[in-house]
């Protein structure tokens, strides 16, 4: 079982996947084309006004946040398929112009436990999210795939890594979600500094879906083991 700290950061970052899923699900199924009858792109799906007022008055949190929005600028003139997510303090790139099953995402966020429930030295922290896209009538195999992950992740004691699932009631989309606490890492500021904020965050979004693949392996080995000793 992942501990009870881990536990509220799910809650919390769940409830930050769900804003940004119901903006892409919802726009996709309730309509097939803009007001223009041209063909749906990805600025369609996700409104990009930029990046929104400061939401607290804290010093780390303000950090965090500059860093973030640091790198989305980047990512935008470099032409990503990028948009700010004012919910989140942070952005999504999509390597999909439509939601679809199997499809992927990632998302960069600065996230607050406000009520320190979790008791952690500060309230805030990054979080980069890589996002698979499937049916939800598959939802209890992805779920079991995520326990047994983080209990793996509890034995080699990574706890700037966790994996989670989140549903959306109104269609058959649910996403599994690699997630790694970037702000947790010894050298954070370090590597910021010396790489700049887009650098860092390529390449911690490159880490997110390579622990996502690291995953698959782990647990394609479960299953096959499983299947070896029920033949025995």
């Amino acid at each position: 079982m992942v501990t009870f700290s881990l536990l509220i950061l799910f809650l919390i970052i769940l409830f930050g996947i769900y804003k940004i899923l119901k903006g892409i699900i919802s726009f996709f199924f309730g309509s097939n084309s803009n007001s223009n009858g041209d063909k749906i792109t990805f600025y369609d799906i996700m409104d990009d006004d930029g990046p929104s007022d400061l939401k607290y008055n804290d010093e780390v949190y303000i950090s965090y946040r500059n860093k973030v929005q640091k790198a989305y600028e980047s990512f935008k003139k470099s032409g990503y398929n990028i948009v700010w997510d004012s919910d989140n303090d942070g952005f999504i790139i999509c390597e999909d112009i439509l939601p679809s099953f199997g499809g992927s995402m990632y998302t960069v966020g600065v996230h607050c436990d406000d009520q320190d429930i979790s008791k952690l030295n500060n309230p805030f922290y990054i979080v980069v999210t890589y996002s698979i896209l499937f049916d939800k009538f598959y939802h209890d195999k992805y779920e079991e795939k995520a326990e047994y992950l983080n209990n793996c992740i509890k034995e080699l004691k990574k706890s700037a890594l966790f994996f989670n699932v989140h549903i959306d009631e109104d269609t058959n989309f649910a996403a599994y979600n690699c997630q790694l606490v970037a702000s947790d890492y010894k050298n954070f500021d370090e590597e910021i500094e010396e790489l700049g904020e887009a650098e860092f965050f390529k390449k911690m979004i490159s880490e997110a879906k390579q622990f996502y693949r690291y995953g698959e392996d782990i647990y394609n080995a479960k299953l096959d083991e499983d299947e070896i000793n029920s033949s025995n």
